[in-house]
């Protein structure tokens, strides 16, 4: 931890007097007399993370560029900010990170200094990911997004690999964006290309299995089902949420004519291309002549019950029918209501001769009724 306090150009032959030369680093890494600047920034006060960490007191933190543009950010934000990965001062050797807090004597003054928290990051990391670290063939690096420049890197032998197999996550550090990246060698990517591999192979072969055995039982279903359905005698429609005719048994097709590929979903053949409902209090003209006028559509879905109705054939033919719907079945996007129906034409006209022949004897006793009160009158 370092406090460098602002040291205006007016102000530096006063603070060299007591504090010694301010200083920077030359292109070989050699403290020497800071050029004329100005301002300046010396650490002035240093307390060191470990008894052996060297101090350089008097080093201008402002004389080297990526130091400089972290300590402007500052000025200018009033906020914590943070360097690239820079070499340490004391050790190039060493990367780190310096972070900058500006120090204010007065709100409304320019900033008086700064405390610096110096970070060995190499040593730091290693240290956080100790456990991680010792996991062969993984590896991570760290990237500064802002300058597009590395933080860290686990093992630099490692090769990168698809992204399928790359995790990233971003995370904010002080004002500047580190991306990190946890990846595999070629070993830990192969290992693990083979582990996913094998999994899924079993897995298919797993659903493979499973799939034999549903298609198998399916078609055991299915069977018995159509073997039901035929064993009904009574003709059978199946019909969907629209009213469409999704299935029929032999009897239906033979008594109206249609084939099977005739009724099948592709087509969407309606219900009301089959069956017309009767009136249910028809007028005595209906009732004489069931097989003539215009009659209403069955209303989708159709209300479970008993009903009169006229079938109609393949020909345009049309008899008289009964036609019992059955509740419907639902079940999440599944939907499905059967209709079973029978040619009643012999049994209604055999009812209509009988209210014929009771209306006449009606009549001729109402006739013979009226001869006797005429002969009484007499």
């Amino acid at each position: 931890m370092n406090f460098a306090p602002r040291i205006p150009f007016a102000n530096r032959s006063d603070y060299e007097v007591k504090h010694g030369q301010i200083k920077q680093l030359n292109p070989q890494n050699q403290l020497v007399i800071r050029a004329d600047a100005a301002e300046y920034f010396p650490v002035l006060y240093s307390i060191p993370w470990r008894y052996n960490t060297p101090i350089i007191l008097n080093y201008d933190v402002s004389s080297e560029p990526e130091r400089l543009a972290a300590i402007t950010k500052a000025r200018k934000t009033r906020n914590i900010t943070i360097t690239p990965r820079i070499a340490l001062a004391y050790d190039h050797t060493k990367g780190g990170i310096s972070v900058y807090f500006p120090f204010y004597m007065n709100n409304f003054d320019d900033i008086s200094g700064l405390v610096i928290g110096i970070y060995e990051i190499d040593d730091t990391i290693r240290s956080v990911a100790k456990n991680f670290n010792d996991k062969p063939g993984i590896g991570f690096d760290i990237i500064d997004t802002e300058s597009n420049t590395p933080i860290y890197s686990k093992n630099d032998s490692i090769i990168w690999h698809s992204a399928n197999f790359n995790k990233q996550a971003n995370y904010l550090i002080g004002d500047r964006n580190w991306q990190f990246t946890c990846y595999s060698s070629k070993e830990a990517y192969n290992r693990s290309v083979s582990i996913k591999l094998f999994k899924a192979r079993y897995k298919f072969t797993e659903q493979a299995v499973k799939l034999g055995r549903t298609q198998s039982l399916l078609k055991a279903i299915t069977a018995d089902s159509k073997a039901v359905l035929e064993a009904i005698a009574d003709p059978l429609f199946a019909l969907n949420a629209k009213g469409e005719i999704v299935g029929a048994n032999k009897h239906a097709l033979t008594l109206t004519g249609y084939s099977p590929e005739e009724i099948k979903v592709a087509n969407k053949m309606h219900i009301n291309t089959l069956l017309i409902p009767v009136a249910e209090t028809p007028t005595e003209e209906r009732n004489n002549n069931p097989l003539n006028g215009d009659y209403q559509l069955i209303e989708v879905p159709v209300r479970p019950g008993m009903r009169d109705v006229l079938a109609k054939k393949k020909d345009g033919t049309l008899f008289e029918a009964e036609a019992n719907f059955s509740q419907p079945v639902v079940e999440k996007n599944y939907f499905t209501q059967v209709v079973m129906f029978r040619d009643v034409s012999f049994k209604k006209e055999n009812e209509r001769a009988v209210m014929d022949a009771k209306r006449d004897a009606d009549l001729a006793n109402q006739s013979k009724t009226e001869f006797l009160f005429f002969l009484c009158h007499e």
